[in-house]
């Protein structure tokens, strides 16, 4: 199957992109179960919640 010979980090930018399209989670192209699927998912949440995980630059104690 082609889920299984496509790099992982491919199949993540994939789902990365598609929530740049305005694509939802349930259009996700592969299998359910597959490791490409979960993949899919990975990079589609990381782009969802990435912003809100991104690390907040903080001031210093010290004067």
């Amino acid at each position: 199957m082609i889920h299984e010979l496509t790099p992982r980090e491919q199949v993540r930018d994939a789902g990365a992109e598609a929530l740049r399209r305005g694509r939802h989670a349930d259009d996700n192209p592969h299998v359910p179960g597959t490791d490409a699927h979960l993949e899919w998912l990975s990079g589609y949440k990381g782009e969802q919640y990435g912003q809100a995980n991104a690390p907040v630059a903080r001031k210093s104690r010290r004067g």
